[in-house]
């Protein structure tokens, strides 16, 4: 940089400009890198599912259209990149989905209209990126789509409008969680719809697996609460006092480790872009939440 920019017409325009494509480049291998490790994680498909439940978390009020379209935009991105060995394809790739995203969302949303506002592609990535969740909607009850809505060619479109509507009102359920609901839900209408009468399946099988899924989502919802809305300590101390209740038994010394592992699995995976990999093993663990053949059971 010092050898170009000091035979440079105007050095100090040249220092500047060098600077700029450094942090742009920093900024993203830094990114790629994260979302790279996500996309080895999920694939294309889930990858898509997990874009329109940050975007319906950022910003709720965004319509569904809007919102797959841009989760199918990225997962694209994301597919045509993160294998490839070309050096031009994430920037190109990401300064195109950077556009779209704020072509649709900037007048919808203060915050993204902020991000759209930087200085280039990569920090308005990074901003809309990092941007929490917004407060969840008051809206009425989710329709929840008929059995026969589910074995046509349109289920996936089925199961992603109502993955929007539960991620929109659930805002403070970050996604690793919702990813539980996901597999679920896919696999019991994978196999359903696969046997010989899916309608039989699904009627038998679908009303328990709602159950499950209301209470894990419950579960999940007053474990991310309480660790946002409270310090860290104030959240252990609470940990503590549940545990005391619902094992009045316990040694202080065991009583003591099962509030270290709550409250490490809450800092870990009670906030927005968590280790799906590490979350996933944990929440099983954890909330004692298992999928298993299409079928959620809360111990």
């Amino acid at each position: 940089m010092v050898g170009t920019c000091c035979i440079s017409p105007s050095p100090t325009v040249c220092f500047l400009k060098e600077r700029l494509e450094r942090k742009t480049l920093s900024l993203l291998t830094t990114m790629s890198s994260r979302v790279c490790s996500r996309y080895a994680v999920y694939g294309k498909e889930k990858s898509k599912f997990r874009a329109l439940t940050m975007f319906a978390q950022k910003i709720p009020s965004a319509s569904f259209d809007d919102i797959s379209l841009l989760a199918e935009n990225t997962a694209e991105a994301f597919s045509k990149c993160c294998n490839s060995m070309a050096e031009d394809c994430m920037p190109k790739e990401l300064s195109e989905l950077t556009t779209k995203v704020c072509t649709k969302l900037s007048s919808k949303d203060e915050r993204f209209a902020d991000c759209c506002s930087r200085n280039n592609f990569m920090e308005t990535f990074l901003c809309t990126y990092s941007l929490p969740p917004a407060k969840s909607l008051q809206l009425p009850e989710i329709q929840r789509p008929q059995d026969k809505e589910l074995c046509t060619d349109d289920e996936r479109q089925t199961a992603d409008k109502f993955i929007f509507e539960l991620a929109r009102r659930q805002t403070n359920i970050p996604e690793v969680f919702l990813s539980k609901v996901y597999d679920a839900s896919h696999h019991l209408v994978s196999e359903c719809c696969s046997s010989a009468d899916g309608m039989a399946c699904l009627a038998s099988k679908r009303p328990q697996l709602q159950q499950e899924i209301l209470k894990f989502l419950t579960k999940a919802g007053e474990l991310c609460d309480g660790y946002n809305a409270l310090t860290f300590l104030e959240f252990k101390k609470k940990v503590k006092e549940s545990f005391s209740k619902t094992m009045p038994d316990v040694t202080p010394e065991v009583l003591s480790e099962l509030v270290e592992q709550r409250a490490n699995f809450a800092s870990t995976c009670c906030i927005m872009n968590a280790p799906p990999v590490y979350c996933g093993l944990k929440i099983n663990a954890e909330i004692g939440h298992t999928c298993d053949r299409g079928s959620c059971m809360l111990i």
